[in-house]
């Protein structure tokens, strides 16, 4: 479903390391995401900053006027 290699997903497994592109697109098949942002809002949390990750939104579709 991800669409990498079985030795990718090994690596996944493993907690090796794989490029975050990968990584977050299986977070989000495997409806993970929110815990990944819960634990960086902790991390956050713990070092006093006061940042609060959140999902993003879609972006809506914006059409251009083409008259000039």
């Amino acid at each position: 479903m991800v669409g990498v290699s079985r030795y990718t997903v090994q690596k996944l497994e493993q907690g090796e390391v794989i490029k975050s592109d990968i990584l977050f697109e299986a977070l989000v098949i495997l409806q993970l995401q929110g815990s990944l942002l819960d634990e960086i809002n902790e991390l956050a949390a713990d070092v006093g900053g006061g940042y609060n990750a959140r999902q993003r939104k879609s972006n809506k579709t914006q059409v251009i006027n083409d008259d000039f």
